[in-house]
């Protein structure tokens, strides 16, 4: 996994909610560390990035609403979803 697969399922309406969303991010962190060594330029970024995440995930509003599986959804969808 990375951010570029994460991305573009985004961009396509992969994801129904968040937490199959946070579970990708996870899995990217968790192959970035089984597949480079500790002491790499790359683990160092992965490590900053994560810590981002995990700041960042501090001020994901709590209340959640799971959009259809009918891929991609318009702000229109989004929005008769929400009221």
């Amino acid at each position: 996994m990375d951010l570029a697969t994460i991305k573009k399922r985004l961009d396509n309406g992969y994801y129904r909610n968040a937490e199959e969303c946070l579970l990708d991010f996870e899995l990217m962190f968790t192959n970035c560390k089984t597949y480079n060594r500790h002491r790499s330029w790359i683990m160092t970024m992965a490590r900053k990035l994560k810590k981002e995440y995990q700041r960042g995930l501090t001020d994901m509003p709590q209340i959640e609403w799971e959009l259809p599986t009918t891929g991609k959804s318009s702000l229109p969808d989004l929005i008769n979803c929400i009221y």
